[in-house]
């Protein structure tokens, strides 16, 4: 694969400038199990963005992004069968664009409106086929945010702040497959989602003899509407009220405590879905196909969290000019209505004796789960000085239906991570490893969703001359998974590449 960009910024007056491209161009992938996944493409991003100061308070922004991406690969690229019937090859197109509008103003006030509209269109053309699919995703939104200082800024540091604001967006989707009865394709039904939401937010700051005391009280109103041609709309609203509390007893040491309750819609996808999810192929070029159902009584999901942690953030003085940060949190969800896909396979009748009707491998549809409860936890640490750096992680997540005992979707394994090196500052020389270490997963409902735990290696090297007549040049060389190891992050058959040499230089000036 090679990638080339460039990127420039400048600044006269009142009106800043920034602007970048890359290009991309990449063939096929060696994954770690020895096999190679199809992948002929070339991508070309984009992005340009300008501010000008009108006055001495206020200032307007705009904004584009842009990404245009040709490739020849497989319609699934999470799938095995590559190039069969079940996963063909296509030519994929894919082009979006993104603009953005901001205006800020200060002063009395400390308002920021943003406002963006986003195409986004992808089509495939069957390589061994006639069949063409396309889906098209446009959006626009108008987000209105302002913050108001009641009281603040007294001896002991206190402050009391209000933001507040509202959003509203609007999705719409098209679908199309030539191939389809209907001519839509599946699981992207044309619909369109009207989503609108308000909030406020109070944070109040308390000092005092026992430490900063921040409370953060918060309430959000949402409503959104699914429409869809020929079928009713479907709409609900919720109150959402959240409560943060931080405690700094000294400089160096947080601790916090956090409860919510959230609100998530259900999207069109999930809503209205419907053609083909997958194909059973049962010999002499017949497939049995498994559907999906549309579900108009999909509830929309009702959330409570409580996360609470703590943290360090200071100098342990071990080497001179250290600092370290340590922070860690557990939380704990309860999900009234959560949304998860449901796949019934079974054959039907007619895919054996002809006349007994339609031959098909069963229906999936997106269901709620009445009682879901998720929990999870994080650690996580940094310390760097002149001459060593480090930062890890632990994380953990588990998940059931509390009515079923059923695990809850494809949850990840266990996992700890480590980045860490060496680094010569004098002469701009930085010299590392990551090392990733996952768990076995076994916490699933199908055993073919398990999967074996792994661990990855990575190796760097790069190069920055703060002096002589290289400097502004920076070069890298880097070694993935050093170890080309076998491994699947979230699906069994996603195997991950291997060995993975990268090199990369950039000039600055």
């Amino acid at each position: 694969e090679w990638t080339v960009g460039g990127v420039g910024y400048g600044a006269m007056g009142g009106l800043d400038l920034v602007g970048g491209v890359t290009y991309r161009s990449g063939s096929d992938i060696a994954l770690g199990d020895g096999t190679s996944l199809a992948a002929d493409d070339e991508n070309l991003s984009s992005l340009f963005k300008a501010r000008v100061d009108l006055n001495d308070i206020a200032g307007v922004e705009f904004g584009f992004v842009g990404f245009d991406g040709d490739a020849i690969e497989p319609n699934n690229a999470q799938g095995r069968n590559v190039g069969s019937s079940r996963n063909p090859l296509v030519d994929r197109d894919i082009r979006g664009r993104t603009l953005t509008g901001g205006l800020h103003v200060g002063g009395a006030l400390d308002l920021d409106l943003k406002t963006y509209y986003a195409r986004n269109a992808n089509r495939e053309d069957g390589i061994d086929s006639n069949r063409i699919t396309r889906r098209r995703v446009a959006s626009w939104g108008v987000r209105l945010e302002n913050r108001s200082i009641l009281a603040g800024n007294g001896e002991d540091g206190s402050f009391m702040r209000l933001t507040y604001g509202g959003e509203i967006y609007r999705d719409d989707q098209n679908g199309f497959d030539s191939l389809a009865p209907n001519l839509e394709q599946g699981g992207v039904p044309d619909g369109a989602t009207v989503f609108l939401g308000a909030f406020v937010q109070a944070e109040a700051s308390l000092g005092g003899h026992l430490g900063d005391l921040l409370l953060i009280p918060g309430l959000r109103y949402d409503r959104f509407e699914n429409s869809r041609p020929g079928t009713p709309q479907i709409d609900a609203d919720a109150v959402s009220p959240k409560v943060a509390v931080a405690w700094r007893p000294r400089p160096q040491i947080s601790l916090f405590a956090n409860w919510a309750e959230s609100f998530r819609a259900p999207t069109i996808n999930e809503v209205f879905a419907d053609g083909i999810h997958f194909q059973i192929p049962l010999g002499s070029g017949l497939v049995a196909p498994n559907v999906f159902v549309p579900n108009p009584d999909l509830r929309p999901e009702d959330g409570e969290t409580i996360e609470f942690g703590g943290g360090y953030d200071g100098e342990p003085g071990l080497l001179a000019d250290d600092h370290l940060r340590v922070k860690g949190a557990y939380f704990t969800s309860r999900v009234d209505d959560l949304i998860d896909l449901e796949v019934n396979f079974a054959f039907a009748p007619g895919c054996f004796v002809p006349g007994l009707g339609p031959c098909n491998a069963g229906t999936s549809r997106n269901v709620n789960r009445r009682d879901a409860r998720l929990k999870g936890f994080e650690l996580e640490a940094a310390y760097d000085s002149r001459w060593i750096f480090a930062r890890a992680s632990y994380s953990l997540l588990r998940g059931r239906d509390r009515d079923t005992g059923a695990f809850l979707g494809l949850l990840l394994p266990d996992t700890f991570f480590i980045d860490a090196g060496v680094r010569w500052a004098g002469q701009g020389v930085r010299a590392g490893f990551r090392l990733e270490i996952a768990d076995a997963l076994r916490r699933v409902n199908d055993p073919a969703d398990a999967r074996e735990s792994f661990e990855k290696f990575d190796l760097y090297l790069s190069w920055e001359p703060v002096a002589g007549s290289f400097a502004g040049w920076r070069f890298d060389l880097g070694v993935d998974n050093v170890t080309d190891a076998a491994f699947s992050r979230v699906f069994p058959e996603a195997t991950a590449p291997g060995r993975n040499i990268k090199l990369a230089t950039r000039y600055a000036f």
